[in-house]
Parts: structure tokens; sequence; C-alpha cells
């Protein structure tokens, strides 16, 4: 007879970060209203208690977006691990006090588009999927 162990992990992107704050680049931006309304949707999915962990980025927008999870006690297990940032290298540092265009330039050339022009839109969908987590 074979015991056989299942694991559900679940993946969440952060909500909708606010890129452009006053018109300049933002290294680490926090949640839109947008983003806010996207985190608490995806953490009213889950019940008190029923993620065994998650595991969290350090960056602010992912820190928003655990927020409603803490508070809902979707899990009592949370861990910020260091290695899930993103980008966080000089060439994006650069970034800052650059026009829309050359950010999105700078987006493309590294095969990851981030749609400016979408950031203020109802229409991009959702940016946050839906009890192993990770934010």
């Amino acid at each position: 007879m074979a015991i056989v162990f299942v694991m559900e992990i679940v993946l969440i992107r952060h909500g909708q970060p606010e890129w452009l704050k006053n018109d300049q680049y933002n290294l680490d931006p926090g949640l839109t209203e947008k983003g806010t309304r996207q985190a608490f949707l995806s953490s009213s999915i889950f019940t008190k208690g029923e993620v065994d962990k998650i595991w969290v980025s350090p960056l602010l927008r992912a820190q928003q977006t655990l927020a409603p999870f803490k508070e809902a006690g979707v899990s009592e297990d949370i861990i910020v691990h260091d290695w899930l940032q993103e980008m966080r290298d000089s060439e994006e540092v650069d970034l800052i006090g650059k026009s829309n265009k050359e950010i999105e330039e700078f987006f493309i050339k590294r095969n990851r588009i981030l749609p400016l022009n979408l950031l203020a839109s109802e229409e991009d969908g959702a940016n946050s999927g839906g009890m192993f987590g990770v934010l």
C-alpha cells in the first residue's frame, strides 16, 4: 500500500502597483486603490487558518497585498523571503526621473512589457491571481 501526500501551491500576484507617482518612476511602489481592492478580493476566497504557509517578498506592493490575508488570519506562518524580489538592479534604479516612453522602452528591451498606459484603466483585468501561498 502506497501513501500519497498532496500539496496544493497557490501563487498570487501582487495587486496593481502604482509604478508612476507624481510622474516619477517608483522603484518600490505601493498599491493603487484598484490594487488594494484586488488584494482584498484575493484574500476573501480563503478562510481563517486555511493556508499552512505564506511566502512573500519584502517589496511594498507584496506586503500591501499580504495585509488583508494577515487581517483575515488566512495563515499564521508568514515568511518574508528576500529572493522573491524582482528587478532590483542598477539599471532599474536608473529609471528614476525618466519619461514614460523611456521606461516602456526599458521594459520592452528586457522582454517585460510594463503597460503604463493601462495602469489607470479598469479594463485591464485583475492583476492578482487567486495552501501554500506565495505573494
